[in-house]
């Protein structure tokens, strides 16, 4: 999806080739077989800076493992796709139970320990809270409306 906004945005015809993974993706770069792959930033922190050259982040904000590499926003690219988890009830779920999960997390985010395995598996921490997550949503869904036509046009 971040290459169709690409393509749009750049006014360029890019093409796709699907691989297993990031280290698939990354011997095919540095073979020479292809001229760009997409990376996630914690991917990418984990390589070798010296075989390969980061161009833009796809995130709305750089990410604090690359806060030197600017958004593809940044410069003049209208692309954002980024990869983001999250944790979710069904909507029946008492909201007493769902204030505990909330504090579980934030007390697992406050753990020095997870932070350190987290900094060291390249994971970048962020949370946001239920109601800024669903306040999100609609800005999001446009976009995805948008990328979702893309598809639909063939690009």
């Amino acid at each position: 999806m971040a290459m169709l906004q690409l393509e749009r945005s750049a006014g360029v015809d890019l093409t796709a080739i699907p691989f297993g993974g990031a280290n698939e993706a990354k011997t095919a770069l540095l073979g020479g077989h292809i001229t760009a792959i997409g990376l996630n930033v914690g991917e990418y922190a984990t390589s070798d800076k010296n075989a390969m050259r980061a161009l833009a982040q796809f995130a709305e904000e750089r990410s604090v493992l690359a806060e030197d590499l600017p958004t593809a926003k940044e410069q003049g690219f209208d692309v954002i796709m980024s990869s983001e988890r999250g944790l979710a009830t069904r909507c029946e779920v008492p909201e007493d139970i769902r204030a505990r999960m909330a504090e579980a997390v934030d007390a697992a985010l406050a753990n020095p320990e997870f932070q350190a395995q987290a900094k060291q598996q390249s994971l970048p921490l962020s949370f946001q809270s239920g109601a800024d997550w669903q306040a999100a949503m609609p800005a999001r869904l446009d976009r995805y409306r948008d990328i979702f036509a893309l598809i639909k046009e063939g690009k």
